[in-house]
């Protein structure tokens, strides 16, 4: 790879890149006003592609560029050509480098790499992130942009795991999963009233949400127990929980309950 002053004429910018245009022009004057004043400190990356380049990382850079009237702009050079796929992780890589990445186009790229190689364990090692987070982000493939704003850790947001379950519960009604989001994500539940909330939704998903508030707010009865299991099968539960992306209490609980369903009367 090597590094020299191009031509921002010469740079192609491919119809698929994985921030589109619209995003990439948010906050740009204040980008160029920083390129103005300090010059850039980051060079764009490109690709050689037939008599020119094809850009790879650095979209908002070049737009800032153009924007300044700028005739060259400090580009890395990659030795060769590279696809749709290599060219989309290349970009996001830099991106988590530079802490600069958007929840949606980490999704979008790992729906790709998914699409395109069809395996979580490939996802993860070409975007360098684990198993379980590659799986989920494939999972938010359908997700809306207010949902996967309220996607995270704390308060105020939701866990991937528990978003994906509300997708995949109500595939045909994005509304009701932002008014559930919203509601599992607000400051008023606890811990144990947002657990029940996704026990409500299991056992009647028809209700309304204002029905599942209500239901969420009933107190219940608690059963704590240990179980010791042989080691033919605390392997096998293991794998299980693996297989399910499930903890062994959550496990524990789904499995006991559907054994009551099959073999208990109401």
């Amino acid at each position: 790879m090597r590094t020299e002053e191009i031509s921002v004429e010469e740079i192609i910018v491919p119809e698929d890149f994985i921030r589109s245009e619209t995003e990439a022009r948010k906050n740009l004057v204040q980008l160029a006003k920083s390129i103005e004043d300090v010059g850039l400190i980051h060079p764009i990356k490109v690709a050689p592609k037939d008599d020119g380049y094809v850009l790879v990382a650095g979209f908002r850079r070049l737009l800032a560029h153009k924007q300044l009237g700028r005739e060259t702009i400090r580009t890395e050079v990659l030795d060769k050509p590279v696809d749709e796929i290599e060219r989309t992780r290349i970009s996001l890589i830099e991106n988590i480098q530079r802490e600069k990445l958007i929840q949606s186009e980490e999704i979008e790229a790992a729906v790709r790499l998914y699409l395109f190689y069809g395996k979580y364990t490939t996802v993860a090692e070409k975007l360098y992130i684990d198993y379980n987070r590659a799986r989920d982000l494939v999972g938010l493939q359908d997700a809306s942009d207010d949902l996967i704003k309220l996607v995270g850790r704390g308060r105020g947001r939701i866990g991937r795991k528990k978003a994906i379950e509300l997708l995949k519960s109500y595939p045909d009604d994005p509304e009701k999963v932002i008014e559930l989001a919203k509601t599992y994500a607000s400051k008023g539940l606890t811990k144990d009233e947002r657990e029940r909330m996704f026990e409500v939704i299991k056992e009647n998903p028809d209700r309304t949400v204002e029905e599942i508030k209500k239901e969420i707010q009933k107190p219940r009865k608690r059963f704590e127990f240990v179980t010791v299991l042989p080691v033919r099968y605390y392997q096998r539960f293991e794998n299980a929980c693996e297989e399910r992306d499930m903890d062994p209490p959550e496990l524990a609980k789904f499995v006991l309950m559907e054994w009551i369903d099959e073999n208990v009367p109401e």
